[in-house]
């Protein structure tokens, strides 16, 4: 890759595009979501979907909120006592500012989005080897939806509460 012409090039829009196209993480796994549940309704004469079943997305939704209340409780857990991290992760799970990222299938971008980052703070605190996934992580909440640049910004302060 690197002999020819634009390797540099063809290596970060590899890097950056996961198909060329510049299509998000959600949208990536809408399209998954699509092939394996969805396609497989009724179809009319022209082949399109008559049914489209909502239950793949939702299910999703609900995997990547469930994911992140875990991802939270472990993060909280390295700052505040096992009690009070449970507490703050249970109000994060049923807190009803939540119920547009779980309940409308367009909202799993900002959960999936602050999963990826909460995972990134995770990987970032173990230190050691794990600051290789700390990039990648923050790079899928990114390609989820932009607000993991906030996240990524808040990176150093969550270290610095981490650590003291």
């Amino acid at each position: 890759m690197m002999e020819k012409p634009g390797g540099y090039r063809r290596i970060y829009r590899t890097l950056w595009d996961f198909n060329h196209d510049g299509r998000s993480m959600v949208h990536l796994i809408d399209s998954w979501l699509w092939r394996a549940f969805v396609r497989r309704g009724p179809y009319d004469v022209m082949g399109t979907t008559i049914i489209a079943p909502s239950w793949p997305y939702h299910a999703a939704s609900i995997l990547f909120h469930i994911g992140t209340t875990l991802a939270l409780w472990e993060l909280l857990g390295m700052i505040l006592e096992p009690a009070a991290a449970f507490v703050g992760a249970g109000i994060f799970a049923v807190h009803p500012l939540h119920v547009t990222a779980v309940g409308y299938i367009s909202g799993r971008a900002g959960i999936q989005s602050f999963f990826f980052s909460v995972l990134g703070y995770l990987h970032a605190a173990a230190g050691g080897w794990h600051w290789l996934a700390v990039p990648l992580s923050f790079y899928f909440g990114f390609k989820s939806k932009q607000d993991a640049v906030f996240y990524l910004a808040l990176l150093p302060g969550v270290l610095w509460i981490v650590k003291n």
